[in-house]
């Protein structure tokens, strides 16, 4: 199946199972699909190839690329609501 690629714009994020490094790019499963998002960043390349087979968020922001590991005990956090009609507290 032929691979999607993107570039990651600024505050933008990818969270996937990192499956590859390149020199220009990583393959990162989402979902179960591949994607190719292409990195011109030799630094936070290296860094990311002791990451190959587990979750990562690899996040752009201010021209550079941040990168978390995620653990599989985490959970989405969203951010809370302010004001909610439930309760009128946060």
């Amino acid at each position: 199946m032929p691979q999607k690629q993107v570039l990651l714009r600024e505050c933008e994020e990818v969270v996937g199972k990192l499956l590859s490094v390149y020199t220009d790019g990583v393959i990162v499963e989402v979902r179960g699909r591949p994607i190719k998002v292409s990195m011109a960043c030799e630094e936070a390349l290296r860094r990311l190839k002791r990451f190959l087979g587990q979750e990562v968020g690899i996040l752009r922001l201010g021209g550079h690329y941040h990168i978390r590991k995620i653990k599989a005990d985490d959970s989405v956090n969203e951010t809370p609501t302010i004001n909610s009609k439930k309760t009128g507290k946060m």
